[in-house]
C-alpha cells in the first residue's frame, strides 16, 4: 500500500469578511499571504469555464511554486 501526503487548502481567498480574522488588517496581497499557510487554494470561478492564461499568470506570480 502506498501513502500520499495530506494537503490542506481553502476554497477561495478573496472574502471581505475574512479581513481581521483570517488576514491581519492591512494585508494587501491576500493570495500571497494565505499561500504561506495552505497547500492548495481553489479558484472559485472555474465552475463557469476554465480560466485563460491572462487570469492565471498574475496569480502564479503571487505564490511560490511548490512543484
Amino acid at each position: 500500500m502506498t501513502t500520499s501526503p495530506i494537503k490542506c487548502g481553502i476554497a477561495g481567498w478573496s472574502y471581505k469578511d475574512w479581513d481581521g480574522y483570517v488576514y491581519p488588517r492591512g494585508v494587501k496581497d491576500k493570495l500571497r499571504y494565505v499561500a504561506e499557510y495552505v497547500d492548495e487554494v481553489e479558484v472559485n470561478s472555474t465552475f463557469c469555464r476554465p480560466p485563460d492564461r491572462r487570469m492565471v499568470n498574475p496569480m502564479l506570480l503571487q505564490v511560490e511554486p511548490t512543484v
